[in-house]
């Protein structure tokens, strides 16, 4: 739903659209978060969603002259258009305003890391089809050089894995088992389709998530001695990617994010400079 304003100062109309859109279960209000959450005043909330779903609907309409465009030239049948993003989105969620750095330390909620994958190729590509499997960011690559059937020099040594097969149609039988991993600063996660760990360097808060009985990620496990088997194992796992795949001194794990941006070359890199603000 567009908001019809790009204005810094709401009308009495664009509120009335936006206290529409805040009664949407997309927007929930809730308290703000112990770590640093959002402002819940009516005022402050206007300013946030209108902020965000104006720039929604300029993306939007953007998007829509690149495909016009395509069109028009006669080879949108032949572009594969591929849409995602860097970061999720919490507009109210967990009591957050934000993605990740909405809080300090960051968090790794589903709403702050899930991003958007969508897909399209008319005639090549099928069309109205939702996978509902586990996916990353790191197989973007080598899905796109085996649907164009290239060759991958890098198979094997960096992360990621082809999932071609959901765009040809075919059964993708690994989906549901991918392990994602992410960092941020010293935060890192594991999450696969049942259980998220995540770890904070180097004192916590650390989670761990049930998510198949809570995907809303309320109930923090950490602590249940029950589940202690899980978390060495997840911890495990966690570790063993990261020491394959990351290099060291261009870590995130003693970077002292604050979530504003990083403004230099972090760890070895940054010869001391100040790596993020």
């Amino acid at each position: 739903m567009p908001i019809v304003t790009t204005a810094q100062t709401a009308t009495t109309a664009d509120i009335e659209v936006i206290e529409e859109l805040l009664r949407f279960e997309s927007i929930p209000v809730e308290p703000p978060h112990p770590r640093g959450g959002w402002n819940v005043s009516p005022e402050k909330r206007h300013e946030t969603i209108q902020g965000y779903f104006t720039a929604v609907t300029a993306m939007d309409n953007a998007i829509g002259r690149v495909l016009q465009k395509l069109q028009d030239l006669g080879i949108r049948k032949d572009t594969i258009i591929v849409f995602l993003s860097d970061n999720g989105m919490n507009t109210g969620h967990h009591g957050i305003c934000g993605k990740g750095n909405g809080t300090f330390p960051m968090n790794m909620y589903d709403t702050s890391v899930k991003v958007p994958f969508i897909v399209s190729c008319p005639d090549r590509i099928p069309q109205g089809v939702v996978n509902y499997g586990l996916y990353s960011q790191y197989d973007f690559m080598p899905t796109i050089l085996d649907y164009l059937n290239f060759g991958n020099s890098e198979a094997g040594k960096l992360p990621g894995r082809s999932f071609a097969n959901v765009l040809r149609s075919k059964e993708d039988k690994g989906s549901e088992n991918i392990v994602v991993f992410d960092e941020y600063g010293p935060v890192r996660m594991i999450r696969n389709s049942e259980w998220k760990y995540v770890y904070r360097y180097p004192y916590g808060p650390h989670e761990l998530y049930w998510l198949e009985k809570d995907p809303s990620e309320r109930n923090n496990l950490i602590e249940d001695a029950q589940y202690d088997q899980i978390v060495t194992e997840l911890r495990r796992q966690l570790d063993d990617w990261f020491c394959k795949y990351s290099t060291p001194e261009l870590g995130g794990v003693r970077q002292a994010v604050k979530g504003k941006g990083q403004i230099d070359m972090v760890e070895a890199g940054g010869k001391g400079r100040k790596s993020f603000v």
